[in-house]
């Protein structure tokens, strides 16, 4: 297994571990599920794939800002008071995905209408939202220029056998080394 997949299974391990509350691993996994429907159209695997690596990342850096029980994976900040995980990991997720799968506002916008209005109204409510929302900027701004938008050339090697510039490999090598940080 690469380090890539590896540091994903990790982050999603301790993510799924310090999501232990119920009602926390509900709002993360019906988030999931919007995710995968939300870039499901049209069939993009590698799209897909970015997307949810990065709505968990920016999930499981939310609710850990608000429990502080493990470290951060790519955004470390503080609550300005009392937080609701709920209204955290519902605003990261939904902040990456109004951003990575505009296309589908209109559904997104909907699911996360329903799931505040889940949440009892309050500071920790209100704060939450706030994080959240912080949470999704910061880990979009991090993987802004991360080399996903990037076009490479593949041409033929002297053995007629497909390959790449050593430029593009090189550019993939440090952006799979780097990761978000």
């Amino acid at each position: 297994m690469n380090r890539k997949a590896s540091r994903w299974l990790s982050s999603t391990a301790i993510l799924l571990n310090l999501l232990s509350v119920p009602a926390t691993a509900d709002v993360v996994t019906r988030w999931n599920a919007i995710a995968v429907e939300a870039t499901a159209l049209p069939p993009n695997s590698i799209l897909q794939s970015r997307v949810l690596a990065i709505v968990h990342a920016a999930m499981y850096d939310a609710a850990r800002a608000v429990t502080r029980e493990a470290p951060p994976y790519a955004v470390d900040i503080q609550p300005g008071g009392p937080a609701s995980i709920e209204a955290a990991v519902a605003s990261a997720a939904h902040g990456v995905l109004m951003r990575l799968a505009p296309a589908q506002s209109a559904a997104l916008e909907s699911n996360y209408l329903s799931a505040i209005a889940s949440i009892a109204d309050g500071e920790a409510k209100t704060s939450g939202m706030a994080l959240g929302k912080e949470v999704a900027d910061k880990l979009l701004a991090a993987r802004g220029n991360d080399g996903s938008a990037d076009k490479i050339e593949v041409g033929r090697s002297s053995r007629g056998s497909a390959s790449t510039s050593r430029r593009s490999r090189i550019r993939w090598h440090l952006s799979c080394r780097v990761g978000v940080a």
